[in-house]
């Protein structure tokens, strides 16, 4: 589409079933990438309104780094040897 179009990813890491809880909050950070800075800056804000943590992570072709996490969220939802459904991504500081 070229450059003076603005594309943004996020939510990639989010379950279909986690996003059609709308009366639910989303239970993991969101990673955010895009070609303008601007236009990642705004889609982190409407995020962040939801109570939920957003990180820019770079430029739009970051996105199939992004992408490729979620066959690994996948398989721990449907593993038995965990007690969870839904996994998502957080981003913490050790030590905190």
């Amino acid at each position: 589409v070229g450059e003076e179009i603005p594309v943004v990813g996020a939510l990639h890491n989010v379950s279909a079933a986690t996003l059609n809880k709308l009366g639910q909050s989303i239970n993991c950070d969101i990673l955010v990438c895009g070609n303008q800075l601007a236009a990642k800056n705004q889609v982190i804000e409407l995020i962040e309104r939801l109570g939920v943590n957003a990180y820019n992570v770079g430029p739009a072709v970051n996105a199939r780094c992004v992408e490729a996490i979620t066959p690994m969220l996948i398989r721990l939802n449907i593993s038995k040897k965990v007690p969870f459904s839904h996994a998502g991504i957080k981003i913490w500081a050790p030590g905190t």
